[in-house]
């Protein structure tokens, strides 16, 4: 497992690509923009979230990002940082994060459990 903290993948061009592509395809779930919607009344109220990705390819990439989510008034969504981006294996290993992060947490805070 090799983790990538914001200033290291900020500077380097390889892992900057890898940034870049996670802003692409990183979409707020519903319910998070809803919570940041309910809270925006709240200053610098933000949520915090790990999203685990499979990039498929020739091989594929197994990693999570850690995104932190804020509401923004002017154009009425989200805006997004993504503060470290960890890179897996194999998919063991990758599988038992994920697993282990579902479940380390009360059922009320896993939205969509798949």
């Amino acid at each position: 497992m090799i983790e990538i903290s914001r200033e290291e993948f900020k500077k380097d061009p390889v892992f900057r690509k890898v940034y870049e592509h996670i802003l692409k395809i990183h979409s707020v779930p519903n319910h998070t923009a809803n919570v940041l919607f309910r809270s925006k009344h709240i200053k610098d109220f933000c949520e915090e979230a790990r999203h685990f990705v499979i990039m498929k390819g020739n091989p594929d990439i197994f990693m999570h990002y850690d995104v932190a989510s804020w509401y923004n008034e002017k154009n009425g969504g989200a805006s997004v940082k993504i503060d470290a981006i960890v890179f897996y294996d194999d998919f063991i290993e990758f599988e038992t994060a994920r697993v282990r992060g579902l479940h380390s947490t009360k059922d009320s805070d896993i939205p969509n459990i798949n």
